[in-house]
């Protein structure tokens, strides 16, 4: 997953999304119709004017996805949005009442019938040493799973940094200490790690890999990768 990494995000004029067409027929905002043409990226949803960008994006099939805006709301702060493509149309979606006070969103995503919607509890930014809190006001709250129809509660204990998701009962994160957090359907548990986890992609329930980065404890600019088989 794409997230940003940086405390400056990029101003944009409008939040816009690309598509690589092969052919394909593209989404839409309500006022803007962008005719497909194969083989080269192309606008797929422009949004309204505004100091807005795309925050997170999870595509879940070819003609469904999901995607988090974030706009800013004063000086110091963020305020998200939730988009949601179907059928060939991308439309504002309501954030549930359980995010709606959580200043940073990302998705993750195994299906049209498994997609979750979480808070960063670093917003995009990375820590400067190991110990450090999260920057921005994280409470405890839940994950949110949309199961097709309607959204369900998953219970988080640790603040998450980065998700990924297999299928609805079996999920891996990283919390804010760089920590590898699995849910095997009943609760969260901690599974060790060489180095402190930056970022998670689980491909499947045996084949989980990590990027970390030892820099902060080693003293040094060590960074690696490791590949995890549960079982």
């Amino acid at each position: 997953m794409g997230r940003r990494r940086s405390g400056r995000p990029v101003w944009l004029v409008a939040a816009a999304l690309l598509l690589l067409l092969g052919g394909c027929r593209t989404g839409t905002s309500d006022n803007v119709s962008l005719p497909p043409r194969a083989g080269a990226w192309s606008i797929d949803y422009l949004g309204p004017p505004g100091q807005v960008q795309m925050a997170d994006l999870a595509a879940v099939s070819a003609t469904e996805a999901w995607a988090v805006t974030e706009k800013r709301g004063s000086a110091v702060s963020w305020k998200p949005g939730l988009l949601r493509l179907l059928d060939g149309r991308w439309s504002a979606v309501q954030i549930p009442a359980q995010l709606r006070a959580q200043p940073w969103l990302r998705l993750a995503a195994a299906g049209p019938r498994s997609v979750w919607l979480y808070p960063d509890a670093w917003g995009g930014v990375l820590p400067q040493k190991t110990g450090d809190a999260p920057s921005g006001p994280w409470e405890r709250c839940p994950a949110l799973r949309w199961d097709g129809t309607r959204w369900h509660q998953v219970p988080l204990d640790f603040p998450p940094v980065d998700l990924d998701v297999v299928s609805p009962d079996d999920a891996w994160a990283l919390d804010a200490s760089g920590a590898a957090r699995h849910l095997d359907g009943t609760r969260w548990r901690t599974v060790p790690l060489p180095a402190r986890g930056i970022d998670i992609e689980a491909r499947a329930a045996d084949d989980v890999w990590v990027a970390g980065d030892k820099a902060f404890d080693a003293g040094d600019a060590m960074t690696a990768s490791g590949r995890c088989r549960s079982r």
